[in-house]
């Protein structure tokens, strides 16, 4: 039931018209079964319309949403449907604090639904909410973030902007977890169609159960353009201080690398192609590793080849011993419809410790090994 402690008004002499506020506060109490719970309204018919000290609980009497002000900034007027279509309301929502479970998933969906064209007015708004706390515990996963900016656009019930700063997020689910910091989102979207997005993080982290790996970054930066009716579009990655480690009890495997620049592209839900580049790589695989500066790794769809390159001397490693170095390499995995094929090439492949031979063979016999211009060429006829 909607309750009032108090009112004040900036006017006497023309009163808020309260069922415009009121009856729809008391619709939503009665569609979502809540309690709203509001200690002031005040107004001024020529600036803007002010609602202080909300507080909003569900049928079991607890708290789920707080705000300290919500601010119309618009004269009460322009909320009637002969104005409200003029241009966009705009709205500041001052120290939110929103508590949620799984008992309210259907609040959650009937907020995250846009209404229909028949079920309400083509209205237009800009809303802006200033320090929010977001918690969410469900049977299997939590979530929390603290928002000290999220700034949404909407044209005609439809979202064209969104921008929000995060300073701390955490998500812990059954099958991974994550926690990002310093989250920043820049969100466009033109005719219904074109949807550009920029997205920065610090630290963050990830952990997959089922994919067994842990993953990290010092940054990390992404842009993305494409279109809702082509269902195409790009895709730009930087990734500062990657480390990932891939935990199978079988094959462990342990990346790390001053940064990674990524570039994609996709139709629909397929990546067509896609492209890494990264820097002062160190990948390890038990007793085993590889390094270097700079590789490249490729991959297209349409041809359906796999291909890396590792532009710079890098090295293999044995029980943390150097074992070869090579001087560029190019590797090409071709799976093809009649024939798979897997080539290398590199300018020079160099055996740095023969005595790591004798392990293998006996006695080593051989001082230094060197191969110019290696090529290998491996394919399989399909059936």
């Amino acid at each position: 039931m909607l309750s009032f402690f108090s009112f004040s008004f900036s006017i006497t002499f023309f009163p808020i018209d309260e069922p415009l506020i009121i009856s729809s506060l008391i619709k939503l109490e009665k569609k979502l079964g809540i309690t709203i719970e509001i200690d002031s309204i005040e107004t001024n018919m020529f600036t803007r319309i002010s609602i202080n000290g909300i507080s909003v609980r569900d049928n079991n009497e607890e708290m789920i949403a707080s705000f300290d002000s919500i601010l119309l900034d618009t004269p009460w007027y322009r909320l009637l449907p002969r104005y409200i279509l003029n241009q966009p309301i705009p709205i500041t929502i001052q120290d939110s604090v929103l508590t949620l479970n799984e008992s309210h998933q259907y609040i959650i969906d009937y907020f995250s639904h846009l209404p229909s064209e028949n079920e309400s007015l083509p209205i237009s708004y800009d809303v802006v909410f200033n320090d929010t706390l977001i918690s969410y515990k469900g049977d299997n996963e939590f979530f929390d973030a603290t928002m000290p900016l999220l700034h949404v656009e909407a044209k005609n019930t439809e979202f064209i902007h969104v921008y929000m700063a995060v300073t701390q997020g955490d998500y812990v689910g059954t099958d991974f977890s994550l926690l990002a910091q310093d989250l920043l989102l820049d969100a466009t979207l033109e005719n219904a169609q074109d949807l550009a997005f920029t997205l920065s993080s610090g630290k963050s982290s990830l952990t997959s159960n089922t994919l067994h790996i842990n993953a990290q970054l010092d940054a990390s930066s992404f842009s993305y353009a494409g279109e809702f009716d082509n269902m195409q579009g790009t895709f730009e990655g930087v990734f500062v201080s990657p480390e990932i480690e891939y935990l199978n009890e079988t094959l462990p495997l342990r990346y790390k690398s001053g940064q990674i620049i990524a570039n994609a592209t996709h139709s629909n839900t397929t990546i067509d192609s896609i492209i890494l580049r990264s820097s002062d790589y160190h990948v390890v695989q038990s007793d085993y590793s590889l390094e270097g500066e700079l590789f490249t790794l490729e991959y297209d769809e349409q041809e359906n080849t796999l291909g890396l390159t590792l532009n710079d001397t890098s090295q293999f490693n044995i029980a943390k011993e150097l074992f070869f170095f090579m001087d560029t390499l190019n590797a090409e995995l071709s799976l093809g419809k009649e024939i798979d094929s897997l080539r290398l090439e590199g300018n020079s492949i160099t055996l740095a410790s023969p005595p790591i031979l004798e392990e293998f063979i006996g006695r080593s016999f051989i001082e230094k090994l060197s191969i110019e211009n290696p090529y290998i060429l491996i394919s399989k006829k399909n059936t």
